[in-house]
């Protein structure tokens, strides 16, 4: 009897043994599963944009951080379980870069031209307005001054074409003699020189008393160029009508 007691004892004392033996392995098993799973290989936080930082993939307990395109500065954000958290940021708009040198400012705005000498026209015909948005210039002109050419014209009897700006020309009109050129300085003309003048006239016979000076100016077909100042010579009158002649001045 007393043989069969210690067997049932040692039996049901192996049972609870491994009873409590596999219940310790489950439970370390679940908890490695679960909470003690997590201490090991902490939860990532997800990549993200935040405040214009780009955060990659990240584990709990580490940090990332860099500016997106167009802003410049630094960045860092910590991770812990899935939770981003600031360190710093300094990410602000870039500045832009300007083709003839220097920089500007975001959201700030420059005129520029497409030609430095535009023939015949105002600057005002070749402009672009440029704005710098986070790095980036708006617009394709790249010349930051301009000069305006100038217009075709005519001054003191010296006619000129359309020139662009410091450009040169010029010729008499038509029933002046001699030479002349204007230059054109930032849309303004200026003489360079100019000896036009109305050529020495010839006396011209204008026949009898119906044909003669009016206001001082010569009749048609009588003095060349029609129109200009007339002066009249008296002929001899003995024996028949005066003869007048006239001359352009």
């Amino acid at each position: 009897m007393m043989n069969r007691l210690v067997i049932r004892i040692s039996q049901n004392f192996m049972g609870a043994f491994l009873g409590a033996l596999l219940a310790s392995n489950f439970a370390q098993a679940q908890v490695s599963a679960t909470g003690g799973g997590f201490f090991k290989n902490p939860v990532s936080c997800i990549s993200t944009t935040i405040s214009n930082c780009n955060l990659v993939t990240t584990p709990s307990g580490s940090s990332s951080g860099s500016c997106v395109s167009g802003y410049t500065g630094t960045c860092s954000y910590s991770c812990f379980r899935k939770t981003w958290t600031a360190s710093a940021n300094s990410c602000a708009p870039a500045s832009c870069t300007l083709p003839w040198g220097g920089t500007l400012a975001n959201g700030s705005s420059v005129t520029a031209y497409s030609s430095t000498a535009p023939v015949g026209a105002a600057c005002s015909t070749v402009s672009q307005t440029r704005t710098c948005s986070t790095g980036t210039l708006s617009g394709s002109y790249t010349n930051s001054t301009c000069s305006s050419g100038c217009a075709a014209g005519t001054t003191s009897n010296c006619s000129y074409t359309a020139a662009a700006h410091n450009g040169a020309s010029g010729s008499c009109v038509s029933g002046y003699t001699g030479s002349c050129s204007y230059r054109c300085n930032n849309g303004t003309r200026s003489v360079v020189s100019n000896s036009c003048a109305v050529p020495t006239g010839t006396w011209v016979n204008g026949g009898s008393s119906g044909a003669q000076c009016t206001n001082n100016v010569a009749p048609s077909g009588t003095c060349s160029p029609i129109g200009k100042t007339c002066y009249i010579l008296y002929g001899n009158c003995g024996g028949g009508p005066c003869i007048y002649n006239f001359r352009c001045q």
